[in-house]
C-alpha cells in the first residue's frame, strides 16, 4: 500500500496527513530540548522527522 492519496480512504488519508503535523511537532520540541545546534537542526530536523513519521505510519498500517 503506498503513501500516494489515492490508495488511501479519505479517513486514511487525513490521519497521514495528521501524522505528518504532530511529526513536524515532536521534532521541533525535541530538538529545542536537546538544544541543537540552529547550522545543523535542518539536518537534524528532517532526519528526526523521517524517523518519527515511518514509526507512526507503520504502527497503524
Amino acid at each position: 500500500m503506498g503513501l500516494g492519496a489515492a490508495n488511501w480512504s479519505i479517513l486514511g488519508y487525513f490521519i497521514y496527513v495528521l501524522l505528518v503535523q504532530i511529526s513536524d511537532i515532536a521534532a521541533s520540541l525535541v530538538g529545542f530540548a536537546l538544544g541543537w545546534n540552529a547550522s545543523d537542526f535542518d539536518t537534524q530536523f528532517t532526519t528526526f522527522q523521517s524517523t518519527l513519521l515511518t514509526t507512526l505510519s507503520s504502527a497503524i498500517m
